[in-house]
């Protein structure tokens, strides 16, 4: 497909970024974060034990609104969806512009091994025939610590 093709193609997709689904979607993921937050300060266990999946789904949350930012997406404003993004970023524990450098490079190489930065170390590891035991043990046990590479 030609880019020419591709932006004839999305100008005739419906969707448009709204402000109003921009601020009421930040509004949900701070509220999710503050009650997280909140609940994790109180002395108690069931708080706690209510308040560390709060923060972890507004972690999530924080990327969802990140990867909107790193494709201009989330709101009409390109200066907007940098600041939102970079803010977003910090719960994410991830730096905006090289996530979304490597995510637009994911995005032109997807479906190809050898040149999708997202699947560079998969590809290594095929090469070599192994895979660290380390990961192994990390992707069996589902800790997304793996992501750290990026």
């Amino acid at each position: 497909m030609t880019p020419e093709a591709y932006r004839e193609i999305r100008a005739a997709l419906p969707h448009r970024p709204s402000w109003l689904a921009a601020l009421l979607t930040l509004a949900w993921v701070c509220i999710t974060l503050a009650s997280g937050a909140a609940l994790v300060s109180r002395p108690s266990l069931w708080a706690w034990a209510l308040g560390v999946p709060l923060l972890a789904i507004g972690a999530f949350q924080c990327f969802c609104v990140l990867h909107e930012c790193g494709h201009n997406s989330f709101s009409p404003s390109p200066a907007f969806n940098l600041v939102v993004g970079h803010l977003a970023s910090v719960p994410c524990l991830m730096p905006f512009y090289s996530w979304r450098f490597i995510h637009q490079q994911h995005h032109v190489w997807a479906g190809d091994v050898e040149g999708d930065p997202a699947a560079a170390l998969v590809h290594r590891w095929r090469q070599r025939g192994t895979v660290p035991p380390l990961v192994s043990v990390l992707w069996r046990s589902w800790l997304p610590l793996i992501a750290l590479q990026q």
